[in-house]
């Protein structure tokens, strides 16, 4: 009774994490944001109360010389308050992943519910209300108001990074034959909602994964009639879906933004790459490039960076850098960065990440991602990494998987 009762407690938590954390609430807040003093509350009668202090041990120093390089202080503290709290939902749900969380039911129960509200989006779509669940926003260059899914987040980029786990999870169950159901019924329940995200971000960077995942152990996969047939198979029903769209709409918005993106004129892929890294590495200088301008310091100094280097006066609107990457460097310079990529490194082999291929996949795509996407605090991001890190599927323990009828 006690399992049934705390598994209902977790699969609300996973439903309003997934679907329901920032309706109606402001930019960057979250309902796991308001959520976190009853998160810390329980790692301290679990006796983890301690895991907020190698944060506060890294940020300390960092917070210090920010203060004394000059901050605006309302920004910054609540900007702090935002991280701790970010790193307190993260580390309640490390502990729920380690100890009892059954991700399997988890994971098929937001399958199928974010199925139903696709189908109930794609209604809305035709009704007055379309902008509810659909993201309007400028497409690429020449595209504008092209309707992207976006659930009930901020933008179809971000809901896409939220459903990534769970898509690998299933690609992976049918690559290696370990689903119990209709293989394409059950790509189909996944992967459409992902599709009309239109992220290609995201997308691009989950077929660069499993590309990975492929050269790493091609030895094991290569071979195998069964992958390999799925593989040819589906490269050919994409291939032959794409020169069908090319022919019959050769001016239709999706084609229009790879054409944009090959030519290197994605204004998306371009604020998200080369103009972040420009703007985090004037952010960063503005203060100190070796620890950065200090945490809710960006929105302060771009006004200023844009009338000193363009002679801009006017209101630059909503500011932020769209790179977790870029973001880093802007907020705690290249010491900061280097914490950031060395963390990163050291959890890879100390998690033995590449001995699973959910991990390995689930790595590769986010160690990408942040090249080209997310914030700083981005609670779906450090999801992500702990999918990476945390041996949460052993089914797909590489040693497990290899056999005559397994890659």
């Amino acid at each position: 009774m006690l399992r049934i009762k705390r598994h209902k407690i977790h699969s609300a938590i996973a439903f309003v994490y997934v679907f329901f954390n920032a309706l109606l609430l402001p930019f960057g807040l979250l309902y796991m944001h308001l959520l976190s003093p009853l998160f810390y509350g329980y790692l301290f009668i679990k006796k983890r109360g301690w895991v907020v202090f190698p944060l506060l041990l890294i940020l300390l120093p960092f917070d210090i010389i920010h203060l004394v390089n000059g901050v605006d202080l309302s920004s910054f503290l609540v900007s702090n308050a935002l991280a701790i709290s970010t790193f307190i939902v993260i580390s309640t749900f490390a502990y729920g992943m380690r100890h009892f969380l059954n991700m399997h039911a988890i994971f098929k129960q937001v399958a199928m519910l974010n199925l139903a509200l696709t189908i109930i989006a794609i209604i809305v779509l035709f009704t007055d209300w379309k902008e509810s669940m659909w993201y309007l926003e400028k497409f690429t260059n020449n595209v504008s108001d092209f309707p992207r899914l976006k659930m009930l987040t901020y933008e179809a980029s971000y809901y896409s990074l939220i459903l990534a786990p769970v898509v690998i999870f299933h690609l992976l169950k049918v690559l290696l034959r370990q689903h119990k159901t209709n293989a394409i019924g059950l790509l189909v329940v996944v992967v459409v909602p992902l599709l009309l995200s239109f992220s290609v971000g995201a997308l691009a960077s989950i077929a660069f994964a499993f590309l990975t995942l492929f050269l790493m152990h091609w030895q094991k996969v290569f071979y195998n009639r069964g992958f390999f047939s799925f593989v040819m198979v589906s490269v050919a029903i994409v291939g032959l879906v794409a020169l069908i769209a090319l022919i019959l709409f050769p001016q239709n918005a999706v084609l229009i933004r790879l054409e944009n993106i090959i030519g290197g004129t994605d204004s998306s892929m371009l604020s998200r790459t080369k103009y972040a890294f420009i703007t985090a590495g004037q952010v960063a200088r503005e203060r100190s490039i070796w620890f950065g301008a200090g945490l809710g310091q960006i929105k302060m100094l771009v006004p200023e960076i844009a009338e000193k280097y363009y002679g801009y006066k006017g209101d630059v609107g909503i500011v932020r850098i769209p790179n977790a990457i870029g973001e880093t460097l802007a907020t705690f310079g290249i010491v900061g960065l280097a914490i950031r990529i060395g963390l990163i490194w050291f959890l890879y082999h100390w998690c033995k990440v590449r001995d699973n291929y959910f991990q390995t996949i689930l790595f590769v795509f986010i160690f990408i991602y942040q090249f080209t996407g997310s914030f700083l605090v981005n609670m779906v991001e450090y999801v992500c990494w702990l999918f990476a890190f945390i041996r949460v599927f052993p089914e797909f323990d590489v040693p497990i998987t290899i056999n005559s009828k397994s890659p």
